[in-house]
């Protein structure tokens, strides 16, 4: 039999994986109450070719849930009842597989064994991926989301790293964080620009997953350009807007009406003088020198937008940044057949929150209210106006929702100001936060003393 070193050194061809897996065979017949639970952080049944190890392994599996000895005497039996091997076959075949392990079986030699068949079988996975994207079974859209969603698969599966904390790792990141806080006055994410926001919130933090909904022309793309204008250009924080409504042309017209304090109706018919050309100049320079990102795609998938974040991500490096979404509706599936839209909502913001996690950045994902709300009384959002709302209410960190009193009533008294109601904060509090909203510029601002002062209404949930 070749040596296992030898075959590790040449990352394992196709062909000699089958002789890692016997390996394992053995480690499970010579000590299994030690391999088994250095195996099974790893693998899974399905990454097995070998039919006597995938056996194998399903026995020892078997026997471990059921807190009795993984030994070269237990697992026989548990097989032959399992596929009708002869239990006295067995029992040879795996003293023959203990018999040609190497003498280094420390964790670190069975973690390398693991990975070879991990990554042969993510090997498989892709290829069997590229066969379903050249068949011609289903439209392009549907195998090319298949495609994606197998790699992502096969990529997940090497990683390997533990997601296990003591209590003392525990603490570490804990007493850091709180440093980290005190080092920036309490400004511990990313910050909105819209004071009271910030102080309730202690900004966006890396991570999260927030929800900004409203119904329509409530100004739900004009807040999340306020905060990223303010996070791009200001504090020079990267920044990626998906805009799957709005071209980057349009977006440009909001954000330069923005910097430069001059009416999108000016800018959108040229009525521009000579003071303005200044300002615009200047706007325009300040925004072109900031790390803002616009993707523009108007059909996106979520593993698209997984991978375009990713590429994003490792091109800005390390540090604070944020995403933005505009908006989870347009999102499209990925061509799943049979499920429901609750259950394509409830897929995209798990990955929405996972991306977050992954990348460590905050994600921000403009989500539309149900209509129904326009049937009540009071036209102030709340968690079940949210359109299939159960998962979203689950995968998000904070859930914003943003109401104008005006857009219901013209000769509202609060005309000119915005509420932003708090109406999820998972590690903090929850209420109601005033601000202004200059309609000619589409932005939002903080109150001045001259207008109605904010007020914020806290509570724990």
């Amino acid at each position: 039999m070749d040596s296992l070193n030898s075959i590790i050194n040449i990352n394992a061809t196709m062909k000699n994986t089958n002789q890692i897996e016997r390996a394992l065979v053995g480690a499970l017949a010579s000590e299994g109450d030690f391999a088994f639970p250095v195996i099974s952080e790893i693998l899974t049944s399905e990454m097995f070719t070998d039919d006597f190890a995938k056996a194998t392994w399903d026995a020892a599996a078997l026997i471990y849930a059921e807190q009795n000895t993984i030994d070269a005497y237990t697992i026989p039996s548990v097989v032959s009842a399992m596929t009708g091997i002869d239990a006295g076959t067995c029992y040879d075949e795996m003293l023959e597989c203990q018999e040609n392990l190497p003498a280094d079986r420390s964790v670190e030699k069975l973690v390398s064994w693991c990975r070879v068949i991990a990554e042969a079988h993510a090997t498989r996975l892709i290829a069997q991926a590229g066969t379903e994207l050249a068949s011609e079974k289903g439209n392009v859209n549907e195998r090319l989301a298949a495609a994606s969603k197998v790699v992502s698969d096969a990529t997940s599966l090497l990683d390997t790293k533990s997601t296990v904390v003591d209590a003392s790792e525990m603490m570490k990141r804990t007493l850091a964080a709180i440093q980290g806080a005190v080092n920036k006055d309490g400004k511990i994410g990313v910050q909105s620009g819209l004071t009271e926001l910030d102080e309730t919130l202690a900004g966006f933090k890396a991570g999260e997953l927030i929800i900004l909904a409203a119904r329509p022309a409530m100004g739900k793309t004009a807040l999340a350009l306020t905060i990223a204008e303010h996070v791009a250009v200001e504090n020079k924080v990267p920044v990626l807007v998906f805009s799957l409504e709005m071209g980057a042309d349009q977006l440009g017209m909001r954000v330069l009406s923005m910097r430069s304090k001059i009416s999108m109706g000016k800018l959108r018919v040229g009525d521009v003088n000579e003071g303005d050309a200044c300002k615009l100049s200047d706007a325009a320079d300040d925004i072109s020198e900031s790390p803002l990102t616009i993707d523009e795609a108007a059909s996106i998938t979520m593993p698209k937008i997984i991978a375009r974040a990713k590429k994003w991500r490792q091109s800005i490096g390390d540090g604070d940044a944020i995403i933005f979404i505009d908006y989870l509706t347009l999102i499209q599936d990925s061509g799943r057949k049979g499920a429901n839209k609750a259950e394509l909502v409830g897929e995209i913001s798990r990955g929405l929150k996972q991306l977050a996690r992954e990348l460590k950045v905050p994600v921000i994902c403009l989500s539309q209210l149900n209509r129904e709300l326009e049937k009540r009384q009071d036209k102030r959002p709340m968690m079940s106006d949210l359109r299939d709302s159960g998962s979203i209410e689950q995968d998000a960190d904070v859930i914003l929702f943003l109401y104008r009193d005006e857009v219901y009533n013209k000769m509202s008294p609060d005309a000119g100001t915005a509420e932003l109601n708090i109406g999820k904060q998972r590690s903090g509090s929850i209420g109601t936060v005033r601000i202004a909203y200059i309609a000619t510029q589409t932005k939002f601002v903080n109150l001045t003393s001259s207008t109605s002062g904010p007020t914020i209404k806290t509570y724990r949930d």
